[in-house]
């Protein structure tokens, strides 16, 4: 977990401050004052709200202790105040702990005591952008999520096990929604088909939208006619819908179904939610609505 400070310090890792005040939960007061320096980590959720939070992922480099870079795997979290690392991360890179005694607390009534801390440098992957951090060692940031377990076991989504690469072929990133008030769907994923490759265009800039005309007026006017009617939904609508296996590859996704599993490429096989013509898509096959056209 990464937080940058807004202002641009010449010291980039001054901003965790570990003898700074924290926001700590009742239950925790004793422990709070029992150590000499806390630390307020803004990470948590309304209390009474659900505590599930999904964060924007992204690759970075880290230096690990012998100034080289390696690549690992970061959330952005805007609320925090503090920068997070794992300690299997920390052990990874091999980096130097240093002894703290604080108390990472969220406004969930949630915190804990944290023993250690790392410094390091972090960049982006072309190296425009460095600075120095001071982050906190916890065990565990996140829980995994394996949604496209699903999606798999389907038949909506397939693992590539070809050893060549067709000539046309397009990655859709993708992140989940969290829904908690969704009775079925309570994690969705959606995917960013509009994301540019390095020729300044996405999937979404070259596919045909199509046209779905819906008159709201005449719709409700015909619903209105009858004496009984019901409304229901289609499960996974979209999902319903095979595309042609030659145009397959222009979704591809990369996923790992379990924390130390290994990154795999996997083909959609479906109207994927995101793409910009998935709308025109779904109703097309809808028999019903087809006949009207």
């Amino acid at each position: 977990m990464i937080h940058f400070p807004s202002e641009n310090s010449g010291n980039s890792a001054s901003h965790l401050k570990l003898d700074a005040p924290a926001f700590v939960s009742k239950q925790s007061e004793e422990t709070a004052e029992a150590n000499s320096q806390s630390q307020f980590v803004a990470t948590g959720i309304e209390k009474g709200k659900p505590k599930n939070v999904l964060l924007s992922t992204l690759r970075e480099l880290v230096k690990n202790k012998f100034s080289q870079w390696v690549e690992v795997r970061c959330l952005l979290d805007v609320g925090s105040q503090s920068c997070l690392c794992t300690k299997a991360c920390a052990e990874r890179l091999q980096l130097r702990m240093e002894r703290v005694n604080t108390v990472v607390s969220c406004v969930n009534d949630a915190s804990m005591i944290v023993k250690n801390c790392v410094k390091t440098s972090v960049a982006n992957r072309d190296k425009s952008f460095e600075r120095e951090l001071l982050m906190l060692v916890v065990n565990k940031i996140t829980d995994f999520i394996p949604n496209e377990r699903e999606y798999e076991n389907l038949g909506h989504l397939e693992r590539v096990v070809e050893s060549s690469e067709p000539l046309t072929q397009y990655y859709i990133p993708h992140h989940g929604v969290q829904r908690p008030d969704k009775l079925t769907t309570k994690l969705r994923v959606v995917f960013n088909a509009s994301s540019p490759t390095t020729t300044g265009i996405g999937l979404n800039d070259i596919l045909m939208k199509g046209d779905v005309i819906e008159d709201v007026f005449q719709t409700i006017s015909r619903f209105r006619r009858h004496k009984f009617a019901f409304t229901t939904d289609i499960q996974k609508m979209y999902r319903q819908i095979l595309i042609d296996p030659d145009q397959q590859d222009l979704q591809r996704i990369v996923w790992k179904m379990g924390p130390n599993a290994e990154v795999s490429a996997y083909r959609l096989k479906t109207v994927t939610y995101g793409m910009s013509n998935a709308p025109f898509l779904a109703i097309r096959k809808d028999p019903a609505a087809a006949g009207r056209r």
